[in-house]
């Protein structure tokens, strides 16, 4: 759901990242007063470092172009690059663009359980 205003403690979660088991890239275009934020990725690891969770998200206006597919591709090369054997992401099932855009990159589709509403989307990086 929209956010219409973060806390601070929101705030300095989103923006000091843990590099030891927190990862985020984004995608900036540049240009006129200020940057304009159009997409960005996230990883933690789980304890342990094997397992991460991801979570996506591309400016609206601009799904469908490509941009969710660079900025998972990127996460995914890092996290191989730390040895993480798997990542995962909690989908709705509402939400068909992300569903392909996991099912493209080779994810797996999961049943939470207790969550009719929701599937998890696995990865494994050791294949």
């Amino acid at each position: 759901h929209p956010i219409r205003e973060l806390s601070p403690a929101a705030l300095a979660r989103l923006t000091q990242i843990d590099y030891q088991r927190e990862m985020a890239l984004v995608l900036v275009e540049e240009g006129g007063d200020r940057p304009a934020i159009l997409g960005s990725v996230r990883l933690v690891l789980e304890p342990g470092g094997r397992e991460a969770e991801f979570a996506i998200i591309v400016w609206k206006a601009l799904a469908g172009l490509g941009l969710g597919v660079l900025l998972l591709r990127r996460m995914i090369d890092y996290a191989r690059s730390r040895g993480v054997g798997q990542i995962f992401g909690t989908v709705s099932r509402d939400n068909t663009a992300m569903l392909h855009l996991a099912g493209a990159l080779g994810f797996s589709q999961e049943p939470l359980e207790g969550e009719a509403d929701q599937v998890r989307v696995v990865l494994d990086l050791e294949d």
